[in-house]
């Protein structure tokens, strides 16, 4: 196990009220910029404990960024297809949870920013005995919905149990605006990622 994730289930299990339906939130902020559901937050932790072997075995080891150097984490978009509207959360508008520091490795002197997140679908959510459950996980009968056909079914993004690792990085003195998914950090994360498989 990385260092960099020992110990760290239970303060990401210990969380901020939420939904079924929505990301932890833990409590703790300093803790490896992993964004997952209570239901893949083991695997979640697998996956980002086999990146960042990769990239210590490599010559980069993953750690939290330095307090003095007032790096800023990337907006990074959850969504698996990219709409017009963003449904996440029980109005639609939720927040999600971001660690105090970026989790980064060096290429050199400059900082490249990881974010393993889980993505989100958009499902159709019925209303049900007091809360909004996935529509495609109600009980049907013999090919007939249980369910009346009036209730609400309004949309909303989930968790979906799939995963994207993003790199980023921030040249020294850019502002967030100027911040991109470099073709460089996109490069060095695939081949690190990729060359232990």
């Amino acid at each position: 196990m990385n260092a960099l994730l020992r110990g760290t289930k239970s303060p990401f299990l210990k969380t901020r009220k939420i939904d079924a339906n929505e990301f932890l939130r833990p409590y703790k902020q300093l803790l490896p910029d992993i964004v997952a559901s209570a239901a893949s937050l083991e695997r979640a932790l697998d996956l980002a404990n086999a990146l960042y072997l990769a990239f210590g075995n490599k010559g980069y080891p993953v750690r939290f960024a330095p307090p003095d150097q007032k790096l800023q984490r990337a907006k990074i978009e959850e969504r698996e297809t990219v709409r017009h509207d963003r449904k996440y959360g029980q109005y639609g508008h939720g927040t999600i949870w971001s660690p105090l520091r970026p989790t980064i490795a060096y290429l050199g002197a400059i900082p490249i920013g990881l974010v393993l997140t889980e993505m989100t679908e958009r499902a159709t959510m019925r209303y049900q005995n007091g809360k909004y459950v996935r529509e495609s996980t109600l009980d049907r009968r013999q090919g007939r919905s249980i369910l009346p056909s009036h209730s609400w079914t309004p949309e909303q993004d989930l968790p979906c149990g799939r995963f994207r690792a993003v790199a980023y990085s921030q040249p020294v003195g850019a502002s967030r605006r100027e911040r991109t998914r470099s073709p460089c950090a996109w490069a060095w994360l695939e081949a690190l990622s990729g060359a232990d498989q």
